[in-house]
């Protein structure tokens, strides 16, 4: 999971390195910018306070440039 994926700058970088991405964004602009630029790649609506999945669901989860817009008590 790439959380707060914006634009998908990182999640490009992942998923071009071979990794299974989903790219969690909270904003409906950023989304629609990562789907018209990288349409292969998974974009779930959700924030890192609460991720929009089911524990142990995903390997690895990421937040580029995001952690600092969560609740660290709730994100971590």
């Amino acid at each position: 999971l790439d959380v707060g994926a914006g634009t998908g700058i990182a999640t490009r970088l992942l998923h071009g390195r071979g990794a299974r991405v989903i790219a969690v964004e909270p904003s409906q602009g950023m989304a629609d910018q990562l789907r018209a630029v990288s349409p292969q790649i998974p974009v779930v609506r959700g924030v890192g306070d609460e991720l929009p999945c089911h524990d142990a669901s995903a390997d690895l989860v990421t937040y580029a440039q995001a952690f600092h817009w969560t609740d660290p008590e709730r994100s971590v």
